[in-house]
C-alpha cells in the first residue's frame, strides 16, 4: 500500500502545468516538504505515461537519489522496459543571447542558423497550449527539423573539423570501447542536449536573476559596488531560479528513501526547486540573498549527473549581471513577467525592464 499522504498534497497536481504558469509555486512545496518529504503522487488526466510517481522535495532525500545512479537511474527514462537607455523585454534582449551564442560557439553552430535553432528549442520546451511533453504538428515538426539539422551539422564535422567542440567529440576514439567512437545517434543526443540545456537554463537563470536583483534594489547596490562578489550572487541565483524545476529517475531495485519503500520500476521525481528552499538546509531559504554562503544548492546537479556546463552557466551570469550592472545606474521592472507554462522549466517568456 502506498502511504497516504496529507489531503492538501493530494488536492494539488504537480502535473498540471496551470499551477506553474505564474513560476514555480515555492509555497506548495513548503507544504510538501513539512508534512511529507516523499510521497506516491497519483496519476492523474495530466500525468505524462498515466503513471504515478514518488515526489521528492527536499534536499537530503534529492541528494540522495543523485548520488546513486545504479539504485534511481536515468538510462531507463521515457523509454524504460518497465513501461541602452529606455526599456525592452530583457529576456529577447540580454538573457537570452548570450548562452545561445556562447553555446553555438562552442558547437561551431554557423551564426545564420543560431536563431532559428533557438526557436525550434523553445518550441519544444514551452507547453504553451499542450500538455506535458504532448506534442502537435509544430512540435514535430520543430522536433524533425532539429535532428535533420543536427545529423546535417554532424556529418560536415566528419569531413571538415574545425576548432569547435563538436568536431572533437565526432573525431574522438574510446580506448577499449567496441565501437571506439561514439555512434550517430550518441552524437546527435549530444549535440541536442548540449544545445537546449546550453541555449535555455542559463537564459533562464539571467532572466530571473535580473528579477530577483530588480525585486531586492539593496542586493542589487551591494552586487554592483562589489560588496557582494558576483562569484557568490551566481549561485544564490541559480539555487533561486532553480532553472531545471525536476528530473527524473526510475528505481532499479526495491529500495528505501525518506522511510518509504520504493519498488524496482517506480518513477522517482526529485524537485531541485523545492530542495533549493529546504529549511533544513538554507537558513531563511524563501528569501534572496545574493551573500548567501555556504550555498550548497542542486541547481547544477550532483555527482555522475553533475552539469557539465556548470561553469560556463557562472561564467555566463557574471558576465551578462556584471555588465549590465556597470552600463546602467537605474534598472527596474516596466511590467511583470511572463512565465513559461512548464513544470520541467522555470523560465521566464518575457521580462520588461526600463534602464538608465
Amino acid at each position: 500500500m502506498r502511504d497516504d499522504p496529507a489531503r492538501e498534497l493530494r488536492e494539488f497536481d504537480l502535473t498540471d502545468l496551470d499551477q506553474f504558469a505564474n513560476g514555480f509555486p515555492h509555497a506548495v512545496f513548503a507544504r510538501h516538504r513539512a508534512v511529507a518529504p516523499v510521497y506516491w503522487h497519483e496519476p492523474t488526466a495530466h500525468t505524462p505515461d498515466g503513471e504515478g510517481f514518488w515526489s521528492v522535495a527536499t534536499h537530503a532525500e534529492s541528494l540522495a537519489v543523485m548520488r546513486d545512479p545504479r539504485v534511481f537511474s536515468s538510462e531507463t527514462g521515457g523509454a524504460r522496459p518497465f513501461a541602452a537607455t529606455g526599456g525592452g523585454d530583457f529576456v529577447a534582449g540580454v538573457a537570452g543571447e548570450l548562452p545561445m551564442q556562447a553555446i553555438c560557439l562552442l558547437l561551431g553552430v554557423p551564426e545564420s542558423d543560431r536563431h532559428t535553432l533557438f526557436e525550434w528549442v523553445e518550441t519544444a520546451f514551452d507547453f504553451r497550449d499542450r500538455e506535458a511533453f504532448a506534442t502537435n504538428d509544430l512540435v514535430a515538426e520543430s522536433g524533425l527539423k532539429m535532428f535533420e539539422y543536427g545529423a546535417e551539422l554532424i556529418a560536415r564535422k566528419r569531413v571538415e573539423p574545425a576548432d569547435d567542440m563538436l568536431s572533437v567529440v565526432v573525431h574522438a576514439t574510446l580506448p577499449g570501447e567496441d565501437p571506439p567512437s561514439l555512434t550517430d545517434d550518441e552524437l546527435h543526443l549530444f549535440f541536442s542536449l548540449l544545445f537546449a540545456a546550453g541555449a535555455d537554463t542559463t537564459r533562464n537563470a539571467v532572466a530571473g536573476g535580473l528579477l530577483a536583483l530588480a525585486q531586492h534594489p539593496e542586493q542589487m547596490a551591494a552586487v554592483r559596488s562589489g560588496t557582494v562578489p558576483l562569484e557568490r550572487a551566481a549561485d544564490e541565483i541559480v539555487r533561486w531560479t532553480s532553472p531545471a524545476a525536476y528530473n527524473r529517475r526510475t528505481a532499479t531495485v526495491d529500495t528505501q528513501l525518506g522511510g518509504h519503500g520504493i519498488a524496482a520500476g517506480d518513477k522517482v521525481v526529485f524537485w531541485e526547486a523545492s530542495a533549493n528552499r529546504d529549511e533544513r538546509v538554507f537558513a531563511d531559504s524563501m528569501a534572496f540573498d545574493a551573500a548567501r554562503d555556504p550555498n550548497p544548492h542542486l541547481g547544477f546537479g550532483h555527482g555522475v549527473h553533475h552539469c557539465l556546463g556548470a561553469s560556463l552557466a557562472r561564467l555566463e551570469l557574471r558576465v551578462v549581471l556584471g555588465e549590465v550592472l556597470a552600463r546602467f545606474d537605474r534598472i527596474e521592472l516596466d511590467g511583470s513577467p511572463e512565465w513559461t507554462r512548464s513544470n520541467k522549466h522555470t523560465g521566464i517568456r518575457r521580462l520588461p525592464v526600463r534602464v538608465a
